[in-house]
């Protein structure tokens, strides 16, 4: 059943007219009952549902990689509140170029969280919002690792005259391992602020969207 279910709505939209109306998606509400009267307990679906997990994306990247590739999708949000939130939560950085550009149900835009820089896309689409951040952590190598390897060749070279050539060259070693030590270390920091934000980002996004389907459900049920 689930992979009917994946496979038409894979079809319909690679193969349906642009033309065609989309669904809007479902509520919550909704969802658990359609899951229940399947046979499912609505203890673990309400689980699924609250777990960030269920909708994450295969990252791409390890926590001490430079170029990482974040993937979440979370709950979806009427008119532009998704946006709104993702700029009040993970928002541009004041100084860069290229402030938020908004096409149709796409936002891109720049920002920096620790010493990485974060190209961000946030679309809203079949009912969902999808965020997207492309990490590149390359100010530690231009902080930390050019810096401290300059240092580490000056004064290896100075051990080096003053104390013979193997100890010049052991002590350009040790900085070499020590400098490549800190530098991933520098990176993982800077990249699990990155995974922080986005995760903050997602279960806010979770908590309005959550918020609005009670709503719209209290409404309903006075509409009865």
């Amino acid at each position: 059943m689930t992979e009917v279910i994946r496979r038409a709505a894979e079809l319909q939209e690679r193969l349906a007219p642009s033309d065609v109306p989309r669904p809007s998606g479902v509520r919550e509400s909704e969802l658990v009952r359609i899951a229940v009267e399947l046979g499912l307990d609505e203890r673990f679906v309400r689980d699924a549902l609250s777990d960030p997990t269920t909708f994450a994306q295969d990252d791409k990247g390890k926590l001490t990689s430079v170029d990482r590739t974040l993937e979440r999708i979370a709950a979806g949000l009427p008119g532009s509140e998704a946006f709104e939130i993702a700029l009040d939560e993970f928002g541009p950085t004041a100084g860069l170029q290229s402030g938020p550009t908004t096409v149709g149900d796409t936002m891109t835009y720049q920002s920096m969280v620790g010493l990485s820089h974060c190209e961000m896309l946030v679309s809203k689409k079949g009912g969902r919002t999808r965020v997207k951040v492309g990490v590149s952590t390359f100010l530690p190598v231009i902080a930390v690792a050019l810096p401290v390897m300059l240092a580490v060749g000056i004064l290896a070279g100075v051990v080096g005259e003053s104390m013979g050539p193997a100890a010049g060259w052991g002590l350009a070693a040790l900085g070499v391992v020590l400098d490549w030590f800190v530098m991933r270390r520098t990176i993982k920091w800077s990249n699990i602020k990155v995974l922080e934000k986005l995760e903050a980002l997602v279960s806010r996004l979770n908590r309005e969207a959550g918020k609005v389907s009670q709503d719209g459900d209290g409404e309903q049920a006075r509409i009865q």
